[in-house]
């Protein structure tokens, strides 16, 4: 059975550094840039959640924007105040 690229090169992290490997299992996640949520914990407002969104342009490996959208009713006052400073 072959091992595929992203597995060799994270073997070659694990054998470079049992920091990475550890810091690596405490909480496994890969997964694709597309339209994730973002916790925050700002100083001032605490913790609040934004949807990630790439808008792209045409074709789609061309330009990109970067969106954060609110989840809730935090989120937006989040923002609203972020927007103030």
């Amino acid at each position: 059975m072959a091992i595929r690229g992203w597995e060799n090169k994270l073997a070659r992290f694990f054998a470079a550094s049992s920091e990475f490997e550890a810091l690596w299992h405490q909480r496994y996640e890969v997964r694709g840039v597309e339209n994730q949520v973002k916790n925050f914990l700002h100083p001032r407002l605490g913790r609040f959640s934004l949807q990630q969104m790439y808008w792209y342009s045409a074709p789609r490996n061309g330009s990109r924007l970067l969106v954060y959208l609110p989840m809730d009713e935090a989120g937006e006052q989040a923002l609203a105040w972020l927007d103030k400073q």
